[in-house]
């Protein structure tokens, strides 16, 4: 090993600095002498290798001197503590504040101190590296997960005005499409759809790998969360001859404290696969304590296990671990044939994880398999509650059941309603127009902030139900547009929409402190919008 390292050494005895001085006179090593724990403080901004420490200084002690350096982060050298005591309380609490070794005076030989200083040395520098390689991988993770929510709003800007087209398309609501035109309308629609799926998936894993993903916990009927499991399931099924069968002993009142959505987005993903993979049969989803084959459970019972069986087409032994993880599938025909991503069931492990539950899987190839997901009752973390604003589930990605609306005597509830879209993408404006048109709104658009402000300044807010404002605005940002309507007297309680490509939850509290009365998630349909109308409704109650 090369010896022309510096060696700092911090000692006031000037009989202990000489011998270790002696004691390295074979070697290369580059000794600077300091007298006191403030010289050697001092003397840190001083290229130096190690530090050779003693524990008794004459103005502080040498745990004084590590807990500075720590604290203050002044060095990146190791630091040798020397002691002429053996009490290991004292070595205990050295090692814990940083040293990276220690030697007791009059107990260790020339070879002992010079092994233990190129260990030390060499020790360090891999700490370092370590240190580095981490610090870089997690600013990459973050720079890819800031990547990903970027992505994701520049996706989803175009994807918003194509499903709101597309979906007004498939309603051909003045009956002037031919079929052909309609059936194209909806594979169009699906296909966005899809793509927006792709881009969900995409974000979660990146927000779960990046420890991002937050928890909402909430209690959870499961009488609820089955009927709209049931419903969505017979959509997706449509004319295969595949059976779905929800069964389970269960009270009014059963239910489970968790993250709502989180459950729901696993237990649709689970059940969808079975309907993928399913070309005849059955589907079963039951819901218990104990399952007979399934005895993964402690004592007392305080779980709940959903168990989602299918006669499909199975999966081998070697297959499934494989299927848990990223973009995985059991082979390459699987794509192909049926579609997807691989994302599904990662994503699904994962937060069933974050939610204090797993995953298990019982499957026979050509036979079929049974997903078991067991999750505990009661989510075992507290959340604080400045963490739930606002939810996803407040904030339009969830379905909402005013996804419809009643016509009276020939009128829709919302005709004559007047609203203010703002957006800077034309092909927006213009979707949006659309669709509150649809529902009976009158509309006025700006593709400036400036110009929306200038109108709203001599506005009526009587004359206005509603704003929609877009948050990634060219001229003046959507946050500082909500915050000049929120400053002007009339406006104080108009009822304010942000409109974003952002799912981050920090940028949802940024717009909710602004001043938005709600939030609306890119790409909007006319669900999400009509699940906006309930909530203004229920406001001006």
């Amino acid at each position: 090993m090369n010896n022309n390292s510096t060696i700092f050494i911090v000692d006031d005895d000037e009989l202990d600095r000489e011998a270790i001085i002696w004691s390295l006179r074979k070697t290369d090593f580059h000794c600077i002498e300091f007298q006191s724990g403030e010289e050697g403080l001092a003397g840190l901004s001083q290229p130096h290798d190690i530090i050779l420490l003693d524990h008794k200084l004459r103005d502080m002690d040498g745990l004084t001197f590590l807990d500075i350096i720590s604290k203050e982060r002044l060095t990146k050298a190791p630091v040798i503590m020397l002691t002429g005591s053996e009490n290991p309380a004292i070595v205990k609490q050295a090692l814990q504040l940083g040293a990276q070794d220690y030697l007791i005076k009059g107990h260790y030989t020339d070879d002992t101190l010079v092994r233990a200083i190129n260990y030390s040395i060499e020790r360090k520098k891999l700490e370092v590296m370590l240190t580095d390689a981490k610090d870089a991988a997690e600013a990459a993770n973050r720079a890819k997960s800031a990547f990903l929510a970027n992505m994701s709003h520049e996706l989803r800007t175009p994807l918003n005005s194509l499903l709101i087209l597309a979906e007004l398309f498939v309603e051909n609501r003045e009956s002037n499409l031919t079929k052909e035109q309609q059936k194209s309308a909806e594979i169009m629609y699906q296909s966005g759809n899809e793509l927006l799926t792709l881009i969900n998936e995409i974000l979660d894993l990146s927000k779960i790998e990046a420890h991002m993903m937050p928890v909402h916990v909430e209690e959870v009927l499961i009488k609820e969360l089955l009927d709209s499991l049931v419903q969505q399931s017979h959509v997706l099924i449509n004319d295969k001859p595949v059976t779905f069968d929800c069964q389970g002993t269960l009270s009014d009142s059963a239910s489970i404290q968790s993250d709502g959505m989180r459950l729901i987005q696993i237990l649709r993903n689970l059940i969808s696969n079975a309907i993928k993979f399913t070309q005849r049969g059955k589907i079963t989803l039951t819901i218990a304590e104990k399952f007979e084959h399934y005895t993964d459970i402690p004592e007392p019972c305080d779980s709940w296990v959903f168990a989602i069986e299918d006669t499909g087409i199975g999966i081998s032994l070697e297959d499934q671990q494989e299927i848990f993880k990223a973009f995985a599938q059991a082979d390459g025909s699987i794509t192909r044939r049926y579609g997807g991503t691989g994302l599904g069931l990662s994503i699904s492990s994962k937060l069933a994880r974050l939610l204090g539950g797993k995953i298990e899987l019982q499957s026979t190839l050509g036979k079929g398999s049974c997903f078991y997901l067991s999750l505990p009752k009661a989510w075992r973390l507290a959340v604080p509650n400045n963490s739930d604003v606002p939810t996803t589930k407040d904030s339009g990605y969830t379905d909402d059941p005013l996804n419809t609306f009643t016509v009276v005597n020939g009128q829709s509830p919302y005709q004559g309603k007047h609203a203010v879209i703002v957006d800077s993408d034309k092909h927006n404006l213009f979707s949006l127009d659309k669709v509150m048109t649809s529902i009976g709104f009158t509309t006025t658009l700006f593709q400036s902030s400036k110009g929306y402000l200038d109108y709203i300044a001599t506005a009526d807010q009587h004359t206005i139900d509603m704003i929609l404002i877009d948050m990634m605005m060219s001229d003046i940002t959507g946050i500082q547009a909500i915050e000049a309507t929120r400053a002007m007297a009339t406006f104080q309680h108009a009822f304010i929409v942000a409109v974003t490509g952002d799912t981050s939850k920090e940028k949802h509290n940024q717009y909710i402190t602004a001043g938005a009365s709600d939030l609306l998630i890119k790409p909007l349909n006319k669900a999400s919008i009509l699940s906006a109308m309930g909530r203004l409704a229920k406001v001006c109650e």
